[in-house]
């Protein structure tokens, strides 16, 4: 009896392992395992990664908010230390502001030229200094005239960034470096030379009567075979010029 109890258990856990092992002794189901596999695709395939559709930037929350974070909807938003109402930038109780200005303490300055807002609200230069071009810079040690921009211990020719010291040769005329050589600016500014006259050494010349500058500026007449300059050509006695020497308007011949 207990033999046959012991044949029959030990039936009973082979067949048992033939079935949790396939059924052919390789110790996999292939069937049963496509079927699972099959299922867990179809699980997988309505839930694909991206089913929402794409956020529109457009739309973005922030896009109207005001960059002092006040409210009323400002497109394009206020300008730092600007307030929003009813959809309108404002500084303090005035407009908003233009150009180079900012809005500092609820009124508007001029940020490139404002010695207790140079560059930016709140930076402000110390008593020996000027607000020159957005920076803090030496007040000037010496007076400067219209048009020029001082800074430091020298005049420079301009206002803002532009300003710079003229070149040789140059003067500041009108805020802009200008040569001083040129018949509409002979040696000063706006200094005009007229009719046949040529601007030498910022000097106005008639060149066409100057035995110094006859012809051309530098060009002299040689004393000892002209007496003077006529149309622009060196003379003696009103004709041409000598070829040996010229006395008492007369050419002395050979």
């Amino acid at each position: 009896m207990r033999t046959w109890l012991a044949v029959s258990v030990l039936l009973g856990s082979m067949v048992l392992g033939a079935c949790a092992s396939g059924g052919d002794g390789s110790g996999r189901d292939a069937g049963h395992s496509v079927g699972m596999d099959a299922h867990v695709v179809q699980l997988d395939a309505p839930f694909p990664r991206d089913t929402g559709p794409m956020p529109d930037t457009a739309l973005r929350v922030d896009a109207y908010v005001p960059r002092d974070g006040g409210g009323g909807g400002c497109t394009p938003a206020c300008d730092m230390g600007e307030t929003c109402t009813g959809g309108t930038c404002h500084c303090g109780a005035g407009a908003a502001c233009t150009g180079t200005q900012a809005c500092c303490g609820g009124g508007c300055v001029d940020t490139t030229s404002n010695r207790m807002h140079c560059g930016m609200c709140g930076r402000a230069c110390t008593s020996t200094q000027t607000c020159t071009a957005s920076s803090c810079v030496t007040s000037c040690t010496v007076s400067c005239p219209a048009g020029t921009t001082c800074m430091g211990d020298q005049c420079l020719c301009g206002t803002g960034a532009g300003a710079r010291a003229c070149s040789s040769g140059e003067s500041c005329c009108g805020g802009t470096c200008t040569r001083t050589d040129t018949v509409a600016n002979c040696g000063a500014c706006g200094r005009v030379c007229s009719g046949s006259e040529q601007c030498c050494s910022g000097t106005c010349r008639n060149t066409q009567t100057d035995d110094n500058n006859c012809g051309a500026c530098g060009r002299a007449c040689d004393s000892s075979t002209a007496d003077g300059c006529t149309g622009g050509d060196c003379t003696c006695g009103g004709g041409g010029e000598c070829f040996i020497m010229c006395l008492l308007g007369t050419c002395i011949p050979l």
